[in-house]
């Protein structure tokens, strides 16, 4: 929460901090996120601009072997602020009132924006075999490849 009163117009102020952000289940993500993000925010005049940088760590599922591990996710953000009651100038600027910004949902909205399609443990994991289940990072199964070979040129067909 920022108190815009005391940045003059042309002016900008760095922010930084910590937030807690509760990732909704949809996202198949296993607990809040704790966001580091530092920035300028800086006064347009009619407007605010908030520019910066932010940081986190989500923990889901891996896609292949379904096992829990942590993804770093960094982006950089840019959003406007316009006063309660204005016209945006461009219908994606966030609104403010009382003098005060919330950036939370500034950053609540990018950080969903960034949350990657797919986790992966590792660029190596073997997954699960579709056949009999077993979890290859521990022990290679028996299942014929010839099979899984029929299996990937089906999908091939349809790329």
């Amino acid at each position: 929460m920022f108190d815009v009163r005391q940045i003059s117009e042309g002016e900008s102020v760095s922010v930084e901090g910590e937030v807690v952000i509760a990732v909704p289940v949809v996202f198949g993500l296993k607990e809040h996120a704790t966001l580091s993000y530092q920035g300028h925010l800086t006064n347009m005049g009619e407007s605010f601009s908030l520019e910066g940088r932010a940081d986190t760590v989500l923990f889901a599922h891996c896609n292949r072997c379904l096992k829990t591990c942590a993804t770093p996710v960094t982006f950089t953000f840019s959003e406007g602020f316009a006063e309660k009651g204005s016209v945006p100038s461009d219908g994606w600027d966030m609104e403010y009132e009382n003098h005060t910004i919330h950036i939370l949902p500034a950053l609540e909205r990018n950080l969903f924006n960034n949350i990657p399609m797919k986790f992966v443990c590792a660029e190596q994991c073997g997954g699960i075999c579709p056949r009999c289940g077993r979890d290859q990072n521990l022990e290679k199964c028996g299942c014929e490849p010839e099979l899984e070979g029929e299996f990937v040129k089906l999908f091939e067909r349809f790329k």
